[in-house]
């Protein structure tokens, strides 16, 4: 199979290119968020669904982003299973992505992570996520670990070109509009690993950060689960009536996520 050209634009070009596909704006930081008469308008036969947000915030943040780009595709009537692009721009943050990949596809989606070839991988989405590098060398091919490569920018579009094969909406074969999401704040929360005092890695620098962000501006996010984070915790749980054990689980997450 070939591999399938595609144009993305802020919004609708007048006179858009003949491409195999579409990808257009569904919300977050978007100049212009397609409205479904535009999107329906297109004559391209696959489209790509894109949420931008240029500068991720804390975790809780991405949580909010995730219910909102699922409400965005249910109102389009995006099918379940299509591929559907995150883009950051030229930011890179894996633990904002990370919440962004388990909510996308608890929701029955596919993600695409789209930004910045040079520090795209940075994001380190794990097995089964795609990447979408923009490297305007004006060079119609896939850089190396890209699933799609922004080549060219017309002024009114951008040029793309992806891997046949992706699981994009395919208009020809017709859409459904999706039933109602599976609950995949519920699903993320039970996937979060757990953690608890003498732990020293990345989940506990977000467990860290999220504190912060509940208010305890004094603990240092160091990665390292001592007695001040153990504190902190305690303090949370107990604050949410939790039962006060120090040990981040399915239990206390959503109590740091803010959910």
């Amino acid at each position: 199979m070939t591999d399938l050209t595609f144009y993305d634009a802020a919004v609708p070009p007048p006179n858009p290119p003949a491409t195999d596909g579409v990808a257009f704006y569904i919300g977050g930081d978007a100049v212009h968020v397609w409205s479904l008469a535009e999107i329906n308008s297109c004559k391209a036969r696959y489209r790509l669904p894109i949420f931008v947000r240029s500068n991720p915030g804390l975790t809780a943040e991405a949580v909010a982003d995730v219910n909102a780009a699922l409400a965005a595709l249910r109102r389009i009537g995006a099918p379940k299973g299509c591929l559907v692009a995150w883009d950051t721009e030229t930011a890179a943050d894996p633990e904002y992505m990370g919440v962004v990949y388990a909510g996308i596809t608890h929701g029955g989606y596919n993600l695409i992570d789209y930004g910045s070839q040079s520090n795209l991988f940075a994001n380190e989405l794990p097995t089964g996520g795609y990447y979408w590098g923009a490297d305007w060398t004006g060079n119609k091919a896939i850089i190396a670990g890209d699933a799609g490569t922004q080549y060219a920018d017309d002024g009114q579009y951008d040029l793309d070109v992806f891997k046949a094969g992706l699981p994009f909406w395919d208009t020809h074969t017709g859409s459904t509009t999706p039933t109602s999401s599976v609950n995949w704040q519920e699903n993320m929360m039970q996937q979060l690993p757990t953690v608890q005092q003498g732990a020293a890695d990345n989940t506990v620098r977000t467990v860290q950060g999220l504190c912060v962000a509940r208010g305890f501006s004094n603990l240092v996010i160091d990665g390292v689960f001592g007695p001040a984070t153990d504190h902190v915790v305690r303090t949370i749980q107990e604050a949410r009536r939790l039962k006060v054990d120090g040990i981040v689980g399915p239990e206390t997450w959503p109590a740091l996520l803010g959910v």
